[in-house]
């Protein structure tokens, strides 16, 4: 199993609160966030800690890889062609942005969290676990919660699209799991990799000490077709920075491989892998854009805060 203490670091930074409600905040500072379920709504105590002016929603538009914010009004932004956004990071005055990555889509918080770090400002993450996950009404091996409607597809995360690499050896392919497991087998039937190019990675310990057992059942086909579960590594499912150590790892063992990540399992996982890619370019971020069912989880759970510039000024 990988820990971030396998790196020589004993004190990753890293607070877990018991609830969303004992989190304290420093002063010059702004939140950031989205609301999609009840574990991302802001608590009373987060907003007697902040002026009105200094919390900023953040919806995604009706146009792809647009976003709006409030406070703002009349305006979207673009993830992609980010100009005015990366503008609007650097004209705030607060030297501190807390994201609040737990009601947001991938496709949203990864090329907003990339613009905050190249800003030069100080960042931390916040992650709230579900109390529970929504038991699927019909459930069949394997599929115990109901979570997606659907996926639309395998496409590029705003900012991190990369050109296709033209090497004599493939890619790795680490999935980072979770539960579904229709999104492991569609990736492998997306990618079509070489069985023994295949590293997935479940969270262990998970969230809840059953969690992990549900990971193992729910992606049980695609495992053992392709007989990856030999190939299988276990990373505390909350911390993003025992995936980077992870990955890293395996890019020591394996030279000149390039790398796909599949960020289909836990957002402290993705969390993970977006940082490991904004510092080595042959690492491709895979996401299959899910389509979330409304009411998929209820309550919520411990809260975890991420110090992302503390763990960067690590590496330089």
């Amino acid at each position: 199993m990988n820990t971030f203490a396998d790196s020589g670091i004993y004190s990753p930074p890293h607070k877990v609160h018991s609830t969303r409600e004992d989190v304290a905040f420093d002063t010059n500072a702004i939140l950031m966030f989205g609301h999609s379920e009840t574990r991302s709504e802001l608590p009373h105590s987060w907003l007697t800690q902040f002026s009105a002016q200094k919390v900023f929603q953040i919806t995604e538009g009706t146009d792809d890889g647009q976003v709006l914010i409030d406070h703002l009004p009349g305006k979207s932004f673009s993830l992609r062609d980010n100009a005015d956004l990366r503008q609007w990071i650097n004209d705030c005055k607060e030297s501190l942005i807390y994201l609040d990555i737990t009601g947001l889509g991938h496709q949203v918080w990864m090329p907003l969290l990339r613009m905050i770090v190249e800003s030069g400002k100080k960042v931390q993450c916040l992650y709230t676990e579900p109390d529970v996950y929504t038991p699927s009404p019909n459930p069949k091996p394997g599929d115990f919660f109901d979570l997606s409607e659907r996926t639309t597809g395998f496409k590029p995360v705003p900012t991190f699209a990369r050109i296709p690499r033209r090497a004599n050896t493939p890619s790795l392919l680490i999935p980072l799991l979770g539960y579904e497991g229709a999104r492991f087998k569609h990736l492998i039937e997306t990618v079509e990799p070489s069985d023994a190019d295949i590293f997935p990675i479940v969270g262990v310990p998970g969230f809840e000490i059953d969690y992990p057992f549900h990971t193992f059942e729910g992606n049980a086909g695609a495992l053992s077709s392709t007989r990856a579960w030999q190939r299988v590594d276990y990373v505390d499912a909350a911390c993003p920075f025992s995936v980077y150590g992870h990955i890293e790892r395996l890019r020591g063992e394996w030279p000149g491989r390039g790398i796909q990540v599949a960020t289909i399992g836990t957002k402290p996982h993705a969390l993970g892998a977006m940082l490991y890619a904004l510092r080595d370019s042959s690492c491709d971020i895979l996401y299959d854009h899910p389509v979330r069912k409304p009411g998929r989880t209820r309550g919520s759970g411990k809260c975890h805060l991420y110090d992302i510039s503390s763990f960067q000024s690590l590496g330089q």
